[in-house]
């Protein structure tokens, strides 16, 4: 019958009893004032900073600091101190003593500092457990929530692909969500990716769309000036056209005053106010004949909403659309002030006109024109 030969039978036996060999470390730490004058009543160094060497158990190896050269420190950092509403403070500087401390103080410093390492980590682990659970289910929540609204979408930007996408919480911040998420996290992507796509292919047709109508539209702008050139058109105006030169606005202009023919002798195109006006204006009052007003700080405030119309102006605006049917007409009231008034009183100049529009074929003319004053 053959032997059975171990492992261990081919290690040298100081190898083989190397589990019940105490261990040699170093313990670093520090003397306060009290401690270097303990030191100086024992014989040994003063120094602040002291190190000493011990042997520790090889079952306290997990107290032990080891670096890549092989040397073994006793693990007295980093240490913990608990504060009254129950977080701890960290400190990585090794411990102070107030007295030269044996290898035995030394060891159980490094067991209790060890065991609070330890307390921590279990804690942090437990708190890091619950939270990512907390997470999950939140991610969870809110993935479920996109996938069953269909108008629902991702954040534009990080753009989103199959493979990771961004959605929007209700606080405004960013969650993250990857392919390779449990579902229905996981499924987020590739559902994002597809209403993106499908949004831009919306996009594209709609923009297509109108392409085409805005083609359309300037086909049709380009047939009524052909039109109108040939029926209306001074022989110039032809030539002009013929070579491509002519400019249409010239002759939406001319078709802008045929249209506007009935009302031209009265309603006459409107005038803005110019500054030199309000500068008039300045002179005439004796409050304000010495303010010389700047070209700057001239402005006009045009209003067209909600401007309120006197019996002359609604009687105008009833006239022109008599005149010209189809025609809209809105009252528009401008107000030249000086914009560097310190006191919110100096003269101003109001003025109202008439803004008319009326559709024509494939154009929209439009003419500003003085409202009747009394």
């Amino acid at each position: 019958m053959g032997a059975t030969f171990r492992m261990s039978d081919h290690l040298p036996s100081e190898r083989r009893d190397a589990s019940t060999r105490p261990i040699t470390a170093t313990a670093v730490y520090y003397l306060s004032e009290r401690g270097r004058k303990d030191a100086l009543v024992q014989g040994i160094s003063a120094e602040a900073r002291q190190s000493l060497h011990l042997t520790v158990p090889p079952e306290d190896v997990e107290l032990l600091h080891v670096t890549p050269g092989g040397a073994a420190f006793l693990a007295l950092t980093p240490r913990y101190e608990t504060l009254p509403d129950g977080r701890y403070v960290r400190f990585d500087d090794p411990p102070v003593f107030d007295h030269v401390p044996t290898a035995d103080e030394l060891l159980a410093y490094a067991r209790a500092a060890y065991t609070i390492r330890q307390t921590i980590r279990a804690d942090y682990a437990g708190k890091r457990q619950a939270r990512d659970a907390e997470q999950r289910e939140k991610k969870a929540t809110i993935a479920q929530a996109f996938l069953s609204d269909a108008t629902a979408r991702p954040a534009p930007n990080p753009i989103p692909n199959k493979y990771v996408c961004w959605l929007v919480e209700r606080d405004g911040r960013l969650m993250k969500f990857r392919h390779t998420d449990p579902p229905p996290g996981g499924l987020v992507p590739a559902e994002a990716e597809r209403r993106r796509r499908a949004d831009a292919a919306v996009k594209r047709a709609a923009g297509q769309a109108r392409m085409n109508a805005n083609a359309t539209r300037a086909d049709e702008k380009r047939a009524a000036i052909e039109t109108w050139v040939a029926e209306h058109g001074t022989p110039d105006q032809r030539a002009r056209f013929e070579a491509g030169v002519l400019p249409p606005s010239e002759v939406l202009r001319c078709l802008t005053e045929a249209t506007l023919a009935p009302i031209a002798a009265t309603y006459p195109v409107y005038r803005p106010i110019r500054p030199e006006e309000l500068q008039a204006r300045f002179d005439a009052d004796p409050s304000w004949s010495t303010v010389r007003l700047p070209a700057l700080e001239f402005a006009v405030e045009i209003q067209e909403s909600q401007v309120t119309a006197k019996p002359h102006h609604w009687a105008a605006i009833q006239e022109i659309q008599r005149a010209i049917p189809g025609a809209t007409v809105v009252l528009r009231r401008d107000r030249a002030y000086w914009k560097g008034d310190p006191s919110g009183r100096a003269p101003v100049i109001i003025r109202y006109a008439l803004r008319v529009t009326v559709p024509v074929g494939p154009f929209t003319l439009k003419r500003v024109v003085a409202a009747p004053a009394l």
